[in-house]
């Protein structure tokens, strides 16, 4: 197969082992990266990409949109203690990305742009935080500030109104841990999907105020929005739209 085939195989692949894997019970929860570098080390080896913290890299945008997979009780999910918060490790719990088969009618692509933070980028610690190393990146993006917010189906999922996004629509979220204990601040817009030519869906993460970087952010949810099309040409202009302001603004997230 070709190498675009190819990759994109591995990929699915790979989160599927790990969709599988982090649905098991790990008696020792901050071994959920260790316990898996044997399968890391082999794709590095074979195909010479590299992995953040359980995420690779010439995917970063895609891979950092995982979710909790389904959990008949939703608060089992806790932190492992493992950084950074914008990767799987970060909470045990079973773990999923967003499906993105053409064959299924559903095509996913990237609207902001995500890269690692060199070493030599300063980020500084707020008061009383310790950690030596504190893995980094900066995302591209439109952020929206999550406004109005109110439980669904629950207490899991959330429904929130977004200031100063460019579309119009309805936004939702999951929280990564439970109870809340952190207010979601921003949305970061990362991949937007189209079913069947209709309907638009915005998918990205929730995050808040970091806790140990000063001026960053960490991941506390999955985020969704769901654009409401005015028109047959509409999904074409809203794409525009997002791809037009991706570099308005860069986010730092640890």
């Amino acid at each position: 197969m070709s190498s675009t085939k190819r990759d994109k195989a591995i990929l699915r692949t790979f989160t599927e082992i790990i969709g599988d894997y982090t649905s098991g019970t790990l008696t020792v929860a901050t071994d959920r990266l260790m316990a898996i570098s044997g399968i890391i080390d082999t794709v590095q080896r074979r195909i010479g990409w590299t992995n953040l913290a359980g995420l690779w890299e010439p995917s970063l945008w895609k891979q950092l949109l995982w979710e909790k997979g389904f959990d008949p009780l939703p608060e089992s999910h806790e932190l492992t203690g493992l950084q950074p918060t914008w990767s799987w490790i970060a909470i045990t719990g079973g773990v999923i990305w967003p499906g993105d088969e053409p064959s299924e009618g559903y095509f996913l692509n990237s609207i902001a742009h995500v890269k690692r933070i060199d070493n030599a980028t300063p980020l500084h610690r707020n008061e009383g935080n310790t950690s030596d190393t504190i893995m980094a990146l900066q995302v591209s993006c439109i952020p929206a500030r999550i406004g109005i917010q109110y439980s669904f189906e629950g207490k899991a999922h959330y429904r929130a109104e977004l200031v100063d996004f460019p579309l119009s629509g309805r936004g939702f979220y999951e929280l990564d841990l439970l109870p809340m204990t952190r207010q979601p601040e921003l949305f970061l817009p990362i991949g937007a999907g189209c079913w069947n030519d209709e309907s638009l869906v915005v998918s990205g993460l929730a995050v808040s105020s970091s806790t140990s970087c000063v001026g960053a952010f960490e991941r506390v949810g999955f985020f969704t929005f769901d654009v409401h099309e005015k028109d047959e040409n509409s999904i074409d202009h809203n794409y525009s739209i997002l791809h037009e302001l991706s570099m308005r603004e860069n986010i730092i997230l640890v």
